[in-house]
């Protein structure tokens, strides 16, 4: 008689599965220092874009202005109003030209357009 050989599905497992150990390389930074990594990366971004500045600016002026009730210059006033006065009537003029033409503002690739956008 020939041997017989017992293949159960343990054994079978046992001998095909391999169990993932973890190298030191291979595992996740602490989340500590990866929230510290993000933060870092968000103020570089932010030193560098010049909205941050006169938000700060604007911040501190009007911190200035309530606490020691500094008025700001009429010159200053004016340039901001006349600023504030565009701002809204080319928003509103681009904002028209934008659904008027049907396109976007940002051109995306051609496989992104076909599925967005009516052609």
């Amino acid at each position: 008689m020939g041997e017989s050989r017992s293949t159960s599905k343990d054994e079978v497992n046992d001998k095909t599965t391999t169990h993932f150990e973890p190298t030191p390389k291979d595992k996740l930074p602490v989340a500590s220092v990866t929230t510290r990594l993000i933060l870092i990366m968000v103020c570089k971004k932010l030193l560098r874009n010049p909205n941050f500045y006169s938000s700060l600016f604007a911040l501190t002026w009007s911190l200035v202005s309530f606490r020691w009730h500094v008025k700001m210059p009429a010159m200053m006033a004016n340039s901001i109003k006349i600023f504030s006065d565009t701002g809204l009537g080319m928003a509103m003029f681009s904002l028209g030209m934008m659904l008027v033409k049907g396109t976007p503002y940002v051109q995306h690739n051609k496989a992104y357009k076909a599925h967005s956008y009516p052609p």
